[in-house]
């Protein structure tokens, strides 16, 4: 089993002052404990630059990036196959967010079941399951 992490948890564990951080938090020691891995794609960490420089905080945004690239086991690269999955996802999804398909597409083309994310568009899918991080938590636990 591994679970994909959506931008939003990553967002969620850089202030402790965010909702949702503590769970989060558990979430990835429980991870570490059980060696489950936890995997994203590039588009994650590029969605991270983004928002930061939304904020004008793009150097902390940087250093998100830095920090949690550490946690994750595997990297998925944005390429060709993903593109082609998430044009066909594109014409069926067509009313979740276009960033939210690109991830859907990698953990397709990945055999990624299980997405971890405080998105609530990710319900619409049919081809992951959707988990917050309590949910997520809860999941493993009874593993």
């Amino acid at each position: 089993m591994r679970l994909y992490l959506d931008t939003n948890v990553f967002i969620y564990l850089s202030n402790r002052k965010y909702p949702y951080y503590v769970s989060c938090r558990e979430l990835i020691a429980s991870c570490r404990s059980k060696s489950i891995p936890l995997v994203t794609s590039a588009e994650t960490f590029q969605e991270i630059i983004h928002w930061s420089k939304n904020k004008n905080r793009l150097k902390n945004g940087i250093e998100i990036v830095k920090r949690f690239k550490k946690i994750v086991w595997e990297l998925f690269p944005v390429d060709e196959t993903i593109v082609d999955l998430y044009l066909e996802k594109a014409s069926r999804y067509k009313q979740v967010p276009s960033r939210d398909l690109i991830h859907l597409a990698t953990c397709i083309e990945n055999k990624i079941k299980h997405i971890v994310t405080l998105d609530k568009d990710f319900n619409f899918f049919k081809e992951v399951v959707s988990l917050a991080p309590h949910e997520a938590l809860e999941f493993i636990s009874a593993k």
